[in-house]
């Protein structure tokens, strides 16, 4: 499924904007459940690289730290 993600023609635009030579600042809204955390991931296989992420309060964090390590295998 992440590869879904990966190849996607959004995730394609987001990885554009993060490779460009100026400073990108991106809001991904809309996303319902774990989605947020599908894309993180599929922008991560996409282009790897490091990517800052702000979330709302440390639940929100904790909870897309959490599915996003389950997402990759264990390294």
């Amino acid at each position: 499924m992440l590869g879904l993600y990966r190849d996607d023609q959004r995730t394609q635009q987001i990885v554009k904007a993060l490779q460009a030579s100026t400073p990108s600042h991106l809001q991904l809204v809309g996303m319902i459940g774990a989605q947020d955390s599908f894309v993180l991931a599929g922008t991560y296989l996409a282009h790897p690289q490091h990517h800052l992420v702000i979330a709302t309060d440390k639940e929100e964090a904790a909870y897309l730290q959490n599915n996003l390590a389950n997402l990759f295998a264990k390294k």
